[in-house]
């Protein structure tokens, strides 16, 4: 099924169980999500053959359909605490009530203790309250967004304490040890020196069945908007190597905001209703674009956009999203993120001698996925009551795509052609009406979603809009929705850049110096064009030597940059890894998005 031995190592550090073969986990898969059927044996074997594509021979030879990381690694296992959604919104804490009771040992003292805490949620007790909820999300292995507005400006003063506040970024620093602390589980390079002399091999083989290869690092992303007085410092938190390292953050403009950029006018930053900065918005947005170029931080959330294009507008406003699947989420309660993608690759065939996309196929595994994914909100554990609700009242799903660049190259179509536009924009709009239909003919057999007001949905903005056909909207207004929301666009894959560094049967060279040396200047190739080598060069990989016979030239990456100390450079995406060392006998391998000032680099890989 996996065609290298990266993937192979992949699947099984992430995503197999116990000791299961690669088919057998997307059988545990498909076993589950038919579980909540009414036939379940009939839906099992459509679930399979949609995420699996097998041959002639009834062999497994490819990945159609694959759903979200936490579905596949956790669904149908012993698992029980860990979630099968992706990511969670958060909102803030406040208006709390604390009872719990102090005793001693002896119970000699015992008295009860109670809280209730203010309405508004930058009290210091709601702040950790919502800090608990940030830990009990990431111990399930969901990643967390939240907006941080309702943190005071720094430099407030704090009622009946004359101390001066820190402000966002500061507490930001909080909830990022916090993430440190709950996804490392023990990988932190330490090691006991002192002898274990205890033996108990039945525990032990316990605790090898039921520990993963992996733990799914915290994926967290800040967002503030650009009207909290904090702004500035937000944008700039994480110019430096190593601040927030958990984090990816985006500040939040409104039109309003963006006006001002366009006419140089002046924009009002306040907290809770007062203005308390007044600042050119052009000068804002400037440092925003100088941020983003420098260390491609912070990202933008157009908070206005998000609002018109949000199918269950009504029920609220919309200030965040979560980190991996772009979900916008309701600022005074949460939303989730639920997902899974066709991999498009799969639906590039070959008929004399040309290749095509299979158009039918797509379509029509894209309405038995959206069922399987629905399926997933009846199945999931989810770690905060808020996500509950969520799950029980919204059933939303993402549905995704993978493998758009590849499909292009299979296809012969250049990436950055119309034609590109053309195939991306329509494999988009049969994914989204798609999604929807199947959604009304689950409502008709299922029912709609607790959530669901016939009036208010079909009069959002999205509904009105040409993002879903006549056709699509006729059996919506037919059988209502099962989901609040269907389709998503989560960041996927990573790239490699001109000073990654290859094996090659010549020794390590850069991927620059392979161009250089054997074919043309890298600077001097069009983007987007394949390049054929003039001699034979072969490069090292987990399949034994493979001669390079064409290189691909695109551009378009975003990436790190670290200096050494002896001011050597190493420039890769965030999600290489680099191993550090420890002490003298022990290292540990680290995300560059992770490292630190200090750290000693002794080796890297992808």
């Amino acid at each position: 099924m996996f065609k290298t031995a990266l993937a192979f190592e992949n699947w099984k550090s992430k995503y197999r169980y116990e000791q299961e073969t690669p088919l057998e986990t997307f059988q545990r898969t498909a076993k589950a999500l038919a579980s909540v059927e009414k036939n379940p044996d009939e839906w099992y074997e459509k679930f399979l053959n949609t995420m699996v594509r097998f041959n002639s021979s009834n062999e497994p030879i490819g990945l159609k359909c694959t759903a979200g990381g936490r579905i596949t690694a956790n669904i149908g296992t012993s698992y029980e605490k860990a979630t099968l959604i992706n990511c969670f919104i958060a909102g803030p804490v406040s208006s709390a009530k604390i009872e719990y009771i102090r005793k001693t040992d002896n119970n000699i003292v015992k008295f009860p203790v109670k809280y209730k805490t203010d309405e508004n949620p930058d009290d210091l007790i709601n702040i950790f309250l919502t800090i608990l909820e940030q830990a009990k999300t990431l111990a399930s292995e969901g990643g967390y967004g939240i907006n941080f507005d309702f943190i005071r400006p720094r430099g407030s003063l704090i009622k009946g304490t004359g101390i001066k506040h820190p402000g966002v970024v500061a507490y930001m620093k909080i909830w990022d040890a916090v993430s440190e602390c709950i996804v490392q589980g023990d990988a932190d390079g330490y090691v006991d020196k002192i002898k274990n002399h205890f033996k108990n091999e039945e525990k032990f083989e316990e605790i090898k069945k039921a520990v993963k290869d992996s733990v799914r690092k915290g994926a967290m992303l800040a967002a503030l908007s650009c009207s909290h007085p904090d702004a500035e410092e937000f944008i700039r938190a994480k110019q430096t190597a190593g601040a927030l390292t958990k984090f990816n953050i985006s500040i939040v403009l409104d039109d309003k905001f963006m006006k001002a950029v366009e006419t140089d006018d002046l924009y009002d930053q306040s907290f809770n209703g007062k203005v308390v900065k007044r600042i050119r918005a052009r000068e804002l947005y400037d440092l925003i674009m100088q941020s983003t170029f420098n260390r491609a931080e912070p990202g933008v959330l157009f908070v206005d956009n998000m609002l018109k294009n949000n199918p269950v507008a009504y029920l609220g406003e919309t200030r965040t999203v979560n980190p991996c699947g772009e979900i916008p989420g309701l600022s005074s309660i949460t939303t989730v993120c639920l997902l899974g993608s066709p991999n498009l690759t799969q639906y590039v065939k070959i008929k004399d001698g040309k290749s095509y996309f299979d158009f039918d196929e797509y379509s029509e595994d894209i309405k038995v996925f959206m069922r399987m994914l629905d399926n997933v909100n009846d199945l999931t554990y989810a770690p905060l009551p808020s996500y509950q609700w969520v799950i029980e009242n919204l059933r939303q799903v993402g549905m995704g795509i993978n493998g758009l660049g590849s499909t292009l190259m299979m296809l012969k179509i250049p990436y950055n052609s119309q034609e590109a536009v053309d195939f991306a924009l329509k494999v988009s709009e049969i994914k989204e009406n798609l999604t929807w239909q199947t959604s009304a003919l689950l409502a008709k057999e299922k029912g709609v979603f607790a959530a669901y007001n016939k009036e208010l949905f079909e009069s959002t903005e999205y509904f009105k809009s040409d993002r879903i056909n006549k056709t699509t909207k006729d059996i919506l207004r037919k059988y209502g929705a099962r989901n609040a929301k269907t389709t998503t666009c989560p960041p996927l894959g990573n790239c490699v850049v001109k000073e990654t560094m290859i094996q090659t049967t010549e020794g390590a060279k850069s991927i620059e110096q392979i161009f250089n040396e054997n074919f043309v200047c890298l600077d001097k190739i069009d983007e987007n064009t394949w390049v054929t080598p003039s001699k034979k060069l072969y490069v090292k990989t987990l399949n034994g030597e493979k001669r390079i016979t064409r290189l691909y030239n695109n551009k378009l990456c975003k990436t790190l940059k670290i200096q050494t100390k002896n001011n050597k450079y190493l420039e890769a995406t965030p999600e290489h890894k680099v191993l550090v060392k420890i002490d003298q006998e022990h290292a540990q391998w680290k995300y560059l998005n992770d490292l630190k000032t200090g750290d000693k680099i002794l080796s890297v890989r992808k």
